[in-house]
């Protein structure tokens, strides 16, 4: 999977997506899937709300239908996969929640 590169509007795009949900919905999550071209997996921006009590740092980890790589901190994630498949995903947080 190549490098992606960020161009300055798009992050500051996504910075104003996470300055909204920590700000306005602080018990969000959100999860950004921005598919390859091709069909060939992509890239993920995961948040959690400042009020949702849970570290997301060893979610990669314990998820490993998604194939994910990347890393962040508690509160966000971001990387490559090859699973862009929104439901998927929602499964493997509700699982990650759950335990």
């Amino acid at each position: 999977m190549p490098d992606l590169e960020w161009k300055a509007s798009a992050v500051a795009d996504l910075m104003a997506i996470v300055d909204y949900i920590s700000d306005d919905n602080p018990d969000a999550l959100v999860l950004l899937l921005m598919p390859e071209a091709e069909g060939k997996g992509g890239y993920f921006l995961f948040y959690r709300g400042k009020e949702v009590d849970r570290d997301f740092s060893s979610f990669l980890r314990e998820s490993p239908s998604l194939a994910a790589k990347g890393g962040g901190r508690s509160d966000w994630l971001n990387g490559a996969s090859p699973c862009m498949r929104p439901e998927e995903w929602r499964e493997a947080i509700a699982r990650f929640l759950s335990t």
